[in-house]
């Protein structure tokens, strides 16, 4: 059967989606080797920044004009001409703040280094808004595969230009070097824009003038783009607030602001670049399903709801518990590999568990959002913010815990939210997952991952591999059987399921 076109343009904007994703975590190890530790925890404390701003600037903006664009593009229209103005003068009112305060924000921030780096990102402040608005619009009328090339777009150049200036700039310093970072992101974002505003022009001259009045006011929909706002502010708020937390709690445990800032960068830049690769898949799965089973659940079809709900669990559970124990067992051969050096390994090691927890947040969220439960997830987020910070503040200060204390304040967040999702989840008596069942699946993969670590072992002892020969292999030959044990027990759980 012939795919519908929006379906073909969807299916083309998840690809585009994973690829850059894909690209975004792979620049981040030339990045990091010529930065180094303390060069990437000044760009993650920069980029929380940022992150926090621009949330505040464009809000929930350029979802409220998708969704009122989506009911009547002239209208659309209208409030984007609108809605431009208004973004174009906030936007540039904060960025030209931000520059003009660099200095006080960069104290703000812990490293006066960071002086750069907020004069450059805050030229984003006034061209990302309105670039946000253009996609939001696009979207309304179902421009889904122009969306996905201006991102392609803005990703390639940023990458692009962001590798230029860190290469050119690291000379002079670490601080100028993050600024270059920080202007490549200026520059992707700007020949988007670019991009978007040829489209944009060529759809206003086909649409016929109307005269017909706006049927929604405009405080209407800001008030409408507010309550969107308040569910998008809590993750890049929890990213500011480790990024401020973390070092200053390090500091106070007896360390330098340098070792400090490095520490940070360490585990939210390095090993979190690392350990958070394969939610990749868990995100991919999350867009694959999403819209089929909020169709089962809103159609009455609570058998196939409840099937693909099981598998989605189960399936999530197994990839990132493969995904976890693979980093527990490689954490100092990766770094080496990666970073070439042991300076991460420790961090990963501490983080591995990441893939598991993060990912059944996703799906789990995924699952509630399907069945309306939308305002579950973010009270999970909440939670997670409030004990994490309070975790963090209290642990990472602590002279002997530090490291610890970091690993559990990154990764309590996602841990809360996706245990107070699975219990939203039991609530409904839906049994979706048997603990039982997740605890044998769990002993049957740790059991089966070590017998491959040992056996990998000693085959390098029995082929008498070169040094370099016996990393590469005592990774690789665990990853196949891992990886291949968590492919039959998926066969296998879609075919139990689909038997009941």
């Amino acid at each position: 059967m012939a795919l519908s076109p929006i379906v073909k343009q969807l299916a083309f904007r998840s690809a585009i989606v994973l690829l850059i994703k894909i690209i975004g975590a792979l620049v981040r190890i030339p990045l990091f080797r010529w930065l180094g530790a303390e060069g990437v925890g000044l760009y993650q404390i920069i980029y929380s920044f940022y992150g926090l701003i621009l949330t505040i600037v464009t809000g929930g903006i350029p979802t409220a004009l998708t969704l009122i664009t989506a009911k009547d593009e002239r209208q659309g229209l209208r409030m984007l001409q609108a809605s431009i103005i208004l973004l174009a003068l906030l936007g540039g009112a904060f960025g030209l703040l931000m520059h003009s305060l660099a200095d006080n924000i960069a104290a703000l921030l812990g490293d006066s280094r960071l002086q750069w780096a907020v004069r450059f990102i805050a030229l984003a402040l006034f061209i990302v808004p309105i670039l946000s608005l253009i996609r939001g619009f696009l979207q309304g009328i179902e421009y889904y595969s122009v969306i996905a090339l201006s991102e392609l777009v803005e990703q390639v150049f940023r990458v692009s230009t962001m590798l230029i200036f860190v290469t050119l700039w690291i000379r002079h310093s670490v601080g100028l070097a993050v600024g270059g970072a920080a202007l490549g992101a200026v520059i992707g974002a700007s020949i988007a824009l670019f991009f978007l505003l040829i489209v944009l022009m060529n759809y206003v001259r086909k649409v016929e003038p109307t005269k017909n009045p706006i049927q929604m006011s405009f405080s209407f929909f800001l008030r409408t783009s507010i309550a969107i706002t308040a569910s998008r502010f809590i993750m890049p708020l929890a990213d500011f607030l480790d990024a401020i937390i973390i070092p200053h709690r390090l500091q106070h445990a007896g360390l330098t602001s340098e070792a400090a800032t490095a520490i940070f960068g360490i585990f939210s830049g390095m090993a979190a670049s690392v350990v958070y690769m394969p939610t990749l898949v868990s995100s991919a799965v999350s867009h694959i399903f999403a819209a089929k089973i909020t169709s089962d659940w809103k159609n009455g079809h609570w058998d196939r709801y409840y099937r693909r709900s099981k598998i989605i669990i189960q399936r999530g559970w197994l990839w990132g518990l493969g995904c976890s124990i693979y980093f527990f067992l490689y954490h100092a051969e990766l770094s080496q590999l990666l970073f070439g050096n042991l300076s991460a390994s420790k961090a990963i090691l501490y983080m591995c568990a990441a893939p598991l927890v993060s990912g059944m947040r996703e799906l789990s969220t995924m699952l509630l959002w399907a069945k309306d439960s939308n305002k579950a997830p973010m009270v999970g987020l909440l939670l997670g913010i409030v004990i994490s910070s309070a975790l963090g503040y209290i642990l990472v200060g602590l002279p002997h815990f530090s490291l610890e204390g970091t690993a559990i304040e990154l990764l309590s967040l996602e841990l809360i939210s996706f245990l107070w999702n699975f219990y939203v989840l039991q609530q409904f008596h839906l049994r979706l997952f048997s603990f039982l069942r997740l605890l044998f699946e769990t002993l049957g993969l740790l059991i089966y991952a070590f017998i491959c670590y040992f056996a990998g072992g000693i085959m390098v002892s029995i082929l008498q591999l070169t040094t370099d020969q016996s990393i590469l292999f005592e990774m690789g030959f665990p990853f196949v059987g891992i990886f291949s044990y968590v492919l039959i027990r998926h066969l296998f759980v879609s075919f139990s399921v689909r038997k009941k």
